[in-house]
């Protein structure tokens, strides 16, 4: 991602979408940023999340390349969080997301995992 987005540190909302984007990076200061839509696009791991993304609410991630959930254990303030049509293929994952104390919306839709039988019950 392109450095000049650190100059946007009133940032609210931000759409990356449909970028080819393989790593996130270079978003750190942007205290206001709440709402982030990087879906469609290359990101396989999501290494020290909290440290860019600190204080996000919304996070769509779907359609990505995402099999290791490290780097959400520390977004406190994510409510809602789209990890649809990911690679995520094992249950123990989501154990990354359970000290998430605002986590209000969850999608694994298109995983793996969302196959399995008792998928429902252990999320």
């Amino acid at each position: 991602m392109d450095e000049s987005l650190q100059l946007l540190i009133q940032l609210a909302e931000l759409n990356l979408s449909y970028n080819n984007i393989r790593e996130i990076g270079n978003i750190q200061g942007l205290p206001y940023l709440r709402t982030m839509n990087l879906s469609h696009n290359e990101i396989r791991e999501t290494p020290s999340l909290h440290l860019k993304l600190g204080n996000i609410s919304r996070l769509d991630l779907s359609y990505n390349r995402i099999h290791i959930l490290q780097g959400f254990e520390r977004l406190f303030s994510l409510e809602e969080l789209d990890l649809s049509h990911n690679s995520i293929e094992q249950l123990n994952q989501l154990n990354r997301l359970s000290g998430l104390p605002q986590l209000e919306a969850l999608s694994l839709i298109g995983n793996p995992i969302a196959t399995e039988n008792t998928y429902r019950c252990d999320v």
